[in-house]
């Protein structure tokens, strides 16, 4: 399967954002990590998004505005899973199997429970669709808040804030 991720990175310029971009791209791939593989889209026959834009500008705020809204989607729908199989037993979502009989709600596979819980409890991986220029998913937006602040100090002097998307492959 793949998504799009947004990567939001300070740097000079656009080549040293998309550099910086995919060096944190490569720590979540590869063989026991979060994605398999990647692809930005300078790439020669990538589409559907520039490679590199400036966060500020309008362009670059659809894209993160679309990454907070998929990751809150993907949390709001784990939560309600969670909240519509909380009269299971501990040891029925432990075991992934109801003991009675009686159909008591509309979660019967109790696997997808647990992948639920995984889902809230994700800091990278295929839910999290933000990431911040050291690599860590933006899980809400008080995560989101302090990446566009720089964690409220001044960025380097020349530095911008770039968003820089990237096909993943998970």
């Amino acid at each position: 399967m793949h998504m799009t991720i947004r990567v939001i990175v300070s740097a000079k310029n656009a080549k040293e954002a998309l550099a910086t971009a995919k060096r944190r791209l490569d720590n979540l791939v590869g063989e026991g990590r979060d994605f398999d593989y990647y692809r930005t889209f300078d790439e020669k026959d990538a589409y559907g998004y520039p490679a590199v834009t400036e966060a500020t500008s309008e362009a670059g705020m659809t894209m993160i505005r679309e990454g907070m809204a998929f990751t809150r989607q993907e949390f709001l729908e784990a939560m309600a899973q969670i909240r519509g199989a909380m009269f299971y037993t501990d040891e029925e979502i432990m075991n992934e199997r109801r003991t009675s009989n009686l159909k008591r709600g509309s979660l019967d596979d109790l696997g997808m429970i647990r992948l639920a819980f995984h889902k809230v409890g994700q800091y990278t991986g295929s839910y999290i669709w933000l990431y911040d220029g050291d690599g860590q998913g933006i899980r809400n937006q008080y995560d989101l808040d302090n990446v566009l602040t720089n964690y409220g100090r001044p960025l380097e002097k020349g530095d911008k804030l770039y968003v820089i998307p990237a096909d993943m492959h998970f």
